[in-house]
């Protein structure tokens, strides 16, 4: 971390009290010992802060993103999930604790479509949050991380609706890479019309260049439905959890079996190209300015080296030649860059287009039978179900229309 952080200018850490089951915080902790300045020193002006900081290599709080998240804990399954108002701010605390951080950037709910029920979550949970935030200070925003968009649709909506409770951010994951983009692809009902003294005009109806069109008004993209709340989009697992690397997922991943052919397809695809998988898939999930933030896990310096070389070739739209340097200069055909498409090299885009070929492409068909994504709702259900006193839970969980 310390690395990532001070040498890297990596300034945003995403963990969960249920990583590692409290040691993911710990270790955030012991780093954030030897990177934030002490809040023992006195205070001092602008020009002995810098000196300061540039003589020990230490940066001000402010100048990191925490996140971290509450709902999800232990590894014994009756104990795993917990959603209780008490816990809620208990986990906060021991959080803050564990990590010697002052306060949490970003407090998440982990894995609602887990809960035993949505109305816990609507009137006991996220109100919780919210107090955390508007009148403790202990957080500075509240945000949302999970697998199926209409969940996350349906609790941003009704929290609004029922509490006036309206959130910050939305993490999701595996929804937006080389197999699925559904966050702007997938036509969800549209709750209501967004709040107006959130945002100044609905975007729901103007369906971004990303977006398919849709057949009514009704319907919109999870992308446009959080611009609509003015809520920022973060996507993570742009490997879609080892799908599309060359060594594959783990044996536990929900994906159907015809999902990992086809990405092992993908795989053979890239290496008749001399393309690498792994990379060109991360650039992928980089090539869209509409997701605020790609969140990544690295494990040591060699994987955050590795995701640094990939981040490096990132180009924001209206970014000048003139302004990029290295080997990103070479093929540029342009004296300005109007796509983030232009980060990625011929071979890369040529593979890029046998992907996505909308009748011939590997996850073509898949899409068309929306088997390029997986039910999370299913895979909440069967967790509970594989728990002998827990079967009314699995029985209770909400379906989503």
């Amino acid at each position: 971390i310390q690395y990532a952080v001070l040498e890297c200018g990596i300034n945003l850490l995403d963990t969960s009290p249920w990583y590692g089951h409290g040691m993911s915080e710990c270790v955030v902790g012991y780093a954030m010992d030897t990177i934030l300045i002490s809040n023992d020193i006195p205070a001092m002006n602008s020009s002995q802060e810098e000196t300061l900081l540039a003589g020990e290599n230490r940066i001000k709080r402010s100048d990191i993103t925490i996140n971290t998240k509450i709902g999800r804990y232990s590894s014994e399954p009756k104990e795993m999930f917990d959603f209780s108002s008490e816990r809620v701010r208990q986990s906060t605390l021991q959080s803050i604790s564990r990590m010697r951080c002052e306060y949490i950037d970003v407090l998440q709910l982990h894995d609602p479509e887990f809960s035993p029920s949505f109305e816990l979550l609507i009137n006991e949970t996220i109100p919780e949050m919210a107090r955390l935030r508007d009148e403790d200070g202990l957080v500075k925003a509240i945000g949302m991380t999970g697998y199926p968009l209409e969940v996350q649709a349906y609790l941003i909506d009704a929290a609004y609706k029922r509490h006036g409770i309206l959130f910050d951010t939305s993490l999701v994951y595996c929804h937006y890479n080389l197999h699925d983009q559904s966050l702007f692809k997938k036509a969800l009902k549209v709750p209501h019309m967004a709040p107006q003294e959130r945002i100044a005009s609905s975007s729901l109806k103007k369906l971004a260049p990303y977006d398919d069109t849709f057949n009514s008004d009704n319907y919109t993209s999870y992308a446009n439905f959080l611009e609509s709340m003015d809520t920022k989009l973060l996507a993570a697992a742009p490997l879609s959890m080892g799908l599309l690397t060359s060594d594959g997922p783990p044996s536990w991943h929900p994906a159907s079996n015809e999902l990992k052919i086809a990405c092992r397809h993908v795989e053979h695809i890239c290496a008749e190209h001399n393309v690498n998988f792994a990379a060109l898939a991360m650039l992928f999930a980089l090539n869209n300015d509409r997701v605020a933030c790609t969140v990544i896990g690295m494990k040591d310096r060699i994987q955050v080296d590795k995701a640094m070389e990939i981040a490096s070739r990132y180009i924001p739209r209206n970014t000048t030649v003139e302004e990029e340097s290295g080997y990103m200069k070479d093929f540029r055909s342009s004296s300005a860059v109007q796509s983030c498409q232009s980060m990625f090299l011929p071979d890369e885009l040529k593979v890029i287009g046998i992907i996505n070929g909308s009748k011939n492409g590997p996850f073509s068909d898949l899409t068309k039978q929306n088997m390029n994504e997986w039910n999370g709702l299913a895979e909440a259900r069967k967790f509970w179900s594989n728990i002998p006193i827990s079967h009314q839970f699995a029985d209770s969980l909400t379906k989503i229309d």
